[in-house]
């Protein structure tokens, strides 16, 4: 029997991501740059506090921007665009012409602004699994990511 988890730990970074002085802003990590953008609504599992699921809606033709991070400088004002891409029909996105090292994925969702610092080191053959990459949007700011694994 298969379960399937979603990976959480070192992934997931709710972030509003806004520098503060003498706090660096921690990069998401990423072993390629795809996957599905999703608005997420996280539903609390009845009678257990710790616990909870959660219902995805695909976000279909949302622009992502990728900008280059530098040091520890918020998003994004004043730095350079790498590339944009669009959101498929199903929320699915890949970014082609990146480099390995930091970066900035930023969008704008029904007014609201969504940032979040990554760390690309690519791994070959990645875009074999780019179905098992999240990139969740709370509907108030935060941008998560986790990556979905299956264990048997």
């Amino acid at each position: 029997m298969k379960l399937l988890l979603q990976l959480f730990s070192l992934f997931l970074f709710a972030t509003t991501a806004v520098a503060q002085q003498g706090n660096p802003i921690k990069e998401t990590p990423l072993r390629r740059f795809c996957g599905k953008l999703a608005l997420v609504k996280y539903k609390t599992t009845k009678g257990v506090r710790t616990s909870y699921t959660t219902d995805e809606k695909p976000l279909k033709a949302v622009t992502l921007h990728l900008y280059e991070k530098r040091d520890d400088t918020s998003c994004c004002q004043g730095l350079a665009t790498v590339e944009d891409v669009v959101t498929d029909r199903k929320g699915n996105f890949k970014f082609k012409n990146t480099q390995p090292g930091t970066y900035w994925i930023a969008a704008t969702v029904r007014e609201i602004e969504y940032k979040l610092p990554v760390n690309f080191k690519p791994v070959k053959d990645a875009d074999a699994a780019c179905g098992t990459d999240v990139f969740a949007l709370d509907g108030s700011g935060g941008f998560n990511f986790w990556e979905v694994i299956t264990v048997d």
